[in-house]
């Protein structure tokens, strides 16, 4: 079992091509973050939580890399941790480097694990964490979009939203129960009833879209290949 309570790092965008210069993001979290960027980074100005400053990146002893440091202060982070992230514009071979050093002395992240740490510290919930890797495996705009829709929560608000009126319903009942032998009606059978549809048409409408949405997310890749200009378009 992973401990999610020590430090982690990784390389948390996609790879760059080899030898050509690109854009990377290494990310850490743990307790131990900004100590170890301390031992490891330059910067002109002291590194500071919720900021976002240039600094250099001790690779090895004689590596050097200019990189931009965004900080994170628990909780208000992705992971709900302390939480930084390096961006580096450099070769593969320079990311590997610094994550080299990182890893002397953090952790190398599991795949997906700073997601379970965001699920875990009540970040993200159970849907929120299926829509970050549906976006990451996403083939397609269409895939991305509904990805994107169940990230953004309104899934879970809308459960929010029928949970508390069923919530709500099942407290009027039961008041109008404990005080049957009085001349007080929380509420009518009609309108009991009527909530109850009300409910039972929400959630027949979440299921469909649901289903669609999963139908988007799961559709089949289909790739054309043959020569340039013989109507592949």
């Amino acid at each position: 079992m992973l401990n999610m309570d020590d430090t982690i790092a990784a390389v948390s965008s996609p790879s760059v091509s080899m030898g050509v210069p690109g854009r990377s993001i290494i990310r850490l979290s743990g307790p131990d973050t900004y100590q170890i960027l301390a031992d490891m980074i330059i910067s002109a100005v002291p590194i500071q939580q919720n900021t976002v400053i240039s600094c250099r990146v001790n690779a090895d002893d004689d590596l050097y890399v200019d990189a931009r440091l965004y900080a994170f202060q628990q909780p208000a982070s992705y992971t709900g941790q302390d939480l930084a992230e390096l961006h580096l514009e450099a070769c593969s071979a320079v990311v590997d480097a610094v994550l080299r050093r990182l890893c002397c002395m953090a952790r190398p992240a599991a795949p997906g694990e700073f997601t379970q740490r965001a699920f875990l510290n009540g970040k993200l919930d159970l849907t929120q964490a299926e829509a970050v890797a549906q976006i990451v495996s996403s083939a397609n705009s269409v895939q991305l979009n509904a990805a994107q829709r169940l990230l953004a929560g309104r899934f879970s608000q809308v459960i929010s939203k029928l949970r508390t009126r069923i919530i709500e319903l099942v407290g009027k009942l039961e008041a109008g129960l404990d005080f049957s032998e009085e001349d007080i009606e929380f509420i009518s059978a009609e309108q009991a009833a009527e909530t109850l549809e009300d409910i039972r048409q929400a959630l027949v409408e979440l299921l469909e879209g649901s289903v669609r949405c999963e139908r988007m997310i799961d559709l089949d890749a289909v790739g054309l290949a043959g020569l340039p200009n013989t109507g592949k378009s």
